[in-house]
């Protein structure tokens, strides 16, 4: 494999007075140096698939003699129902660091500042306005300057 991967690395640097389309040897070294992606990758078994792996495991051990049995409610598996060995979350609460400054500088840097919107100059130019009678209905257009 590594004499594979020596022959592309020679034939890909030599430089090419034109640019041209690769000899068929350059082309098989190129196609067989990759590994495929479905020889390394594994899919993770299904549902069912584990299913039938637990029954088949419950199965050999029912045929090799093992003895299954039931169990009553509330039964503790510790010998005189004593209680664990070790407590847990005796120490005392540890103290949290505060980021909110590094936060606040890292999205400072982040995003530029925001620039304050100009304002435009209404009063230059005319505009339409429309009159209306009593009743609603428009009578004419006229250009006003404000």
């Amino acid at each position: 494999m590594g004499e594979l991967v020596a022959a592309a690395t020679a034939a890909l640097s030599r430089p090419s007075p034109s640019l041209s389309w690769p000899t068929p040897q350059e082309i098989t070294i190129i196609v067989h140096c990759p590994t495929s992606r479905s020889e390394t990758l594994q899919k993770p078994p299904t549902k069912a698939q584990l299913r039938a792996e637990l029954e088949s495991a419950v199965d050999d051990y029912l045929a090799h003699g093992g003895k299954i049995e039931l169990i009553g409610r509330g039964v503790s598996g510790r010998d005189d129902h004593q209680q664990l060995q070790k407590p847990l979350f005796t120490e005392p609460k540890a103290s949290r660091t505060l980021v909110n400054d590094l936060i606040a500088r890292i999205e400072s840097r982040r995003r530029p500042p925001r620039r304050p919107a100009t304002k435009r100059a209404t009063g230059t130019r005319p505009r339409m306005k429309t009159l209306y009678d009593d009743f609603g209905e428009p009578i004419r257009k006229i250009w006003v300057d404000e």
